[in-house]
């Protein structure tokens, strides 16, 4: 069990052990999940890549009428548009219309889609290019071979969620602690049975990664066979709304970070998440936490990794 005090004990050494301002929540259990393994191995086998190579993310199964609302005319989504932003934020309904309005190439950039750019437009000082910079180039490669929307969502995610979050969190997290961490499923062979499946063989009968349910069907147990895609949630939105609200307004507020953020603005997005507003996720405050205190670690020299123990601690 690991309590929030233990969890905030700990962040800094995390966020030092991540070297890159990386706000992914799941690298901070998989920091103390590796921790505990290294008392009893020295290798680990781990699952990354099974999700984006076989289909795991429930976003690939997209409801037939948000497919199908790519194929209207530019007026008939603009329509569908207009309808979604006026429904307030948190609305039943508003996120799907949303999907359905907007085309493929410019609603899904991964899995880590934080800030919209109007939003980061208001936290960046100094900021140029757009997130679609990254997955343009992406989405183009995936219309030259003729991909389907799946198959393209897949390519997005192996160009830049892979090896950007899933591949370099597990890396490090693993390594904080003398672990070391294989990933079986980015065997080239594998990859390139993954890569000849059909969109039916990767989200068929409601569920995800099929295939894969089907090879091992009868090597596990059917409740592990057939059990149902868990990430490695974190109860931060919990935490944050209440006992650690403290600790992330203190980091934020005293990062010297005003070189790259309107603290103004990023001083806003707190003070609207602790007053409940829908529109601010918990996902947009830890952002913000995790580059506020990255920049004390690395930048204002805050922490002495040294002095700490830190470096002694990941050797042994």
């Amino acid at each position: 069990m690991i309590t929030p005090e233990e969890f905030v004990a700990c962040l800094p050494r995390i966020v030092w052990h991540l070297d890159d301002p990386m706000a992914d929540a799941a690298a901070v259990p998989l920091w103390f999940a590796a921790r505990e393994a290294r008392k009893h191995v020295r290798v680990v086998l781990s699952g990354e890549g099974a999700d984006e190579l076989f289909g795991g993310y429930g976003v690939y199964h997209q409801p037939g009428l948000v497919r199908a609302g790519q194929s209207l005319p530019g007026w008939g989504r603009a329509t569908i548009g207009r309808v979604a932003a006026e429904l307030p934020a948190g609305k039943k309904g508003k996120g799907f219309l949303s999907r359905t309005s907007t085309l493929l190439p410019r609603r899904y950039i991964g899995n880590a889609y934080v800030f919209r750019s109007d939003e980061a437009r208001m936290l960046v000082r100094g900021g140029h290019g757009s997130e679609f910079d990254v997955t343009d180039p992406v989405y183009r490669q995936a219309a030259e071979a003729g991909l389907d929307d799946v198959s393209t969502m897949q390519l997005v995610d192996v160009n830049t969620w892979l090896p950007g979050d899933i591949l370099a969190k597990a890396d490090r997290m693993a390594m904080a602690h003398g672990l070391e961490l294989r990933t079986p499923f980015l065997d080239r062979e594998v990859l390139a049975v993954a890569a000849r499946l059909a969109r039916v063989e990767k989200i068929a009968a409601g569920t995800t990664k099929f295939a894969l349910r089907e090879a091992i069907g009868g090597l596990l147990p059917q409740a592990a066979a057939e059990r149902a895609k868990l990430g490695f949630p974190v109860p931060l939105g919990h935490w944050l709304g209440g006992g650690m609200y403290g600790f992330a307004e203190q980091v934020v507020r005293t990062a010297q970070t005003g070189q790259w953020l309107n603290q103004r603005a990023a001083a806003d997005v707190l003070r609207r998440f602790r007053a409940g507003d829908p529109a601010v996720t918990w996902r947009q405050v830890w952002l913000l936490v995790v580059f506020s205190l990255w920049h004390q670690i690395y930048v204002e020299r805050v922490y002495d990794p040294v002095a700490l123990g830190w470096e002694s601690q990941a050797v042994g």
